[in-house]
């Protein structure tokens, strides 16, 4: 048997006793290459769907239909063109949700433009470092993040930016035929923010390939089955992969997604009740909500039928409470995973098979992944752990303009390698059980410790520092900030966080900051936060 291209060979609810190490190849539904455009893609979607509903504001009822979103594409498209967006230019768009996100989105990108999906919750520095890695020469903002967008242009001699909310308007007397841009299916048409295994964050260039690929992966009557009468709640951000999928899913099977910006106990659960949500898409902290705030008893949370968590590990003492909590046989519960470097999903647990807590379930659709041993480098077998690495139409292009963090994360043959620990059992279903990368996951997104190590550093206070991830039952994990403080002077943890607070996002303020005589560092000078981790895990053993 030649290993490296071994099958593996179920049907539903029998595992296999033949899985040995080597290259596991899905055995999902394939698909053919869809050879198309995202834009493309998606427009006979809606086109098909054209009186339904798209996007529902909860709070303000606005509706944006399938068909209007696809009459703007073109009309976008038009106003991106006029506005001097040229083929292949970076268009920041920096927004929180709205139900305008996805025809300006597709505007952009129908326009020749590569989209930038930036946090509007960034503050100035991290603003600067996102749209100069991305080279963007064009920015659309948000009424709520209007200065801090207003203030990156100017301080970047970039031109003034246009307002979300505007958008529309501001192209409704352009025509709706698609402008005649030369693209291939292999360009990059989003940018995505990823610090990868580690380091600064950078551009992750996913194709229209990817996106497509990743539609037709979720369209598996085993993964999302998403139809015209499905009801999705739209509270995940559009800037991150995660949302900008489901978001893209959306328009592709017709169905409808209520639009919350961002987690509100009283708008999420409300969401759920008055629309009878019957998909709901979430992050592990969600699933604590779920288990525990005595709010959700208030709710009428039976439409719910599918309930999906991914962007950081789920335990099964949480998977196992939430299902206990809403007591709802015909609900489905399941884990995902991905990395905005795999578009999202690469692996995800059959809804048609038995519920399997604390597993991510096999890889996706066409894609292949194999787990390697850490040290050696050989390809592990069942039950063995190792790190996972992925490949398949979903694997993103590259990060943009950097070629060696690029050339890092991937494998001689080809292969993503996703910094996660974990390993596949004997119906080849995957479970994570660590992070090899030092990335720390905050409510699913990303703090790398060595940003934040940077900054600290800028403090006069602070002579060193450094960053490790620590549990967090709201968050999934917090930064703890270890800081070696100059001598002689008055700093305490307040002023640590203060400080964090006043350059970077409100999740990437430490938990805790302990204070240290010397950070352990190897001869080179490279942290060893191993050795942060292991004495806080004991710390922490102790305490129980």
């Amino acid at each position: 048997m030649n290993l490296r291209s071994m099958r593996l060979h179920r049907p539903a609810h029998q595992a296999s006793k033949s899985l040995t190490r080597g290259v596991l190849t899905s055995v999902r539904k394939s698909f053919a290459p869809q050879n198309a455009l995202l834009h493309k893609f998606l427009l006979p979607c809606m086109a098909e769907n054209a009186d339904k509903p798209a996007v529902i504001d909860y709070v303000t009822k606005a509706v944006c239909t399938h068909g209007q979103v696809a009459d703007y594409v073109g009309k976008v498209a038009r106003k991106m063109l006029d506005w001097g967006v040229k083929p292949g230019d970076h268009v920041a768009l920096s927004s929180f949700n709205h139900i305008h996100y996805f025809p300006v989105q597709l505007g952009i990108i129908a326009a020749g433009g590569r989209v930038a999906l930036c946090n509007p919750g960034y503050t100035g520095r991290e603003v600067d470092h996102l749209f100069t890695t991305a080279g963007v020469s064009r920015v659309i903002g948000h009424p709520n993040n209007k200065d801090a967008v207003n203030d990156a242009v100017k301080r970047l001699n970039l031109p003034d930016p246009l307002d979300i909310t505007n958008v529309l308007e501001q192209s409704k007397d352009f025509s709706s035929e698609l402008p005649d841009i030369e693209m291939d299916i292999h360009d990059t048409c989003a940018l995505f923010y990823s610090s990868g295994t580690t380091g600064f964050p950078k551009a992750v260039e996913i194709t229209h390939d990817n996106f497509v690929s990743q539609c037709m992966m979720l369209d598996d009557p085993a993964c999302f089955n998403f139809t015209p009468e499905t009801v999705n709640n739209g509270f995940l951000p559009s800037f991150h992969v995660y949302g900008s999928v489901v978001g893209a899913h959306v328009l592709h099977k017709g169905a409808s997604s209520i639009n919350l910006d961002g987690f509100n106990p009283v708008t999420f659960l409300g969401a759920i009740q008055d629309y009878k949500i019957s998909f709901a898409t979430v992050v592990p902290p969600i699933m604590v909500f779920l288990a525990k705030h005595p709010m959700v008893d208030d709710y009428d949370l039976s439409s719910l039928t599918d309930l999906v968590s991914a962007a950081a590990p789920l335990s099964e003492q949480l998977e196992n409470e939430v299902k206990a909590r809403l007591n709802n046989d015909k609900l489905k519960f399941r884990q995902g995973y991905g990395l905005s470097e795999t578009t999202a999903a690469s692996h995800y647990l059959s809804r048609l098979d038995p519920e399997k807590p604390g597993s991510i379930g096999s890889i996706g659709n066409n894609a292949e992944t194999k787990v390697v041993d850490v040290e050696t480098g050989e390809e592990v077998g069942v039950g063995q752990p190792g790190e996972i690495y992925i490949k398949g139409p979903c694997v993103m292009k590259g990060y943009f303009n950097n070629p060696s963090a690029t050339a890092e994360t991937f494998s001689e043959d080809g292969f993503l390698k996703t910094g996660d620990i974990g390993y596949y059992d004997e119906d080849g279903d995957f479970f994570i059980i660590d992070r090899l990368k030092e990335l720390i996951k905050v409510k699913g997104f990303q703090v790398a410790p060595a940003e934040l190590e940077a900054l600290l550093l800028e403090h006069p206070l602070i002579a060193d520092a450094a960053v490790i991830g620590i549990p967090d039952e709201r968050a999934g994990e917090r930064p703890k900030a270890f800081v070696v403080k100059r001598p002689g002077v008055d700093l305490d943890e307040d002023g640590v966080k203060e400080f964090v607070k006043e350059h970077a996002s409100d999740y990437k303020i430490p938990g805790e900051v302990e204070f240290i005589d010397v950070v352990p560092k190897l001869p080179s000078g490279k942290i060893q936060r191993k050795i942060l981790r292991a004495a806080e895990q004991a710390k922490r053993e102790a305490k129980q």
